[in-house]
């Protein structure tokens, strides 16, 4: 079955992964600051989130 909304959504990860050379650390990196600096409150139903967040930051930077 053919879905463009899922189509689309293929597109920008493929897109996104590929700007950060398909390194999963500097993904996920990138896109915990864009939600950090997103202006939007994010529901978080782990309870850990924060603990996540600062564990990535403190990750080496491959970029």
């Amino acid at each position: 079955m053919h879905d463009e909304v899922i189509d689309e959504l293929w597109r920008a990860k493929d897109a996104i992964a590929k700007e950060f050379n398909y390194d999963v650390v500097a993904l996920a990196r990138e896109l915990m600051r864009r939600q950090r600096t997103a202006g939007r409150r994010v529901v978080n139903l782990s309870g850990d989130g924060a603990q996540r967040v600062a564990e990535a930051d403190a990750l080496p930077s491959s970029r």
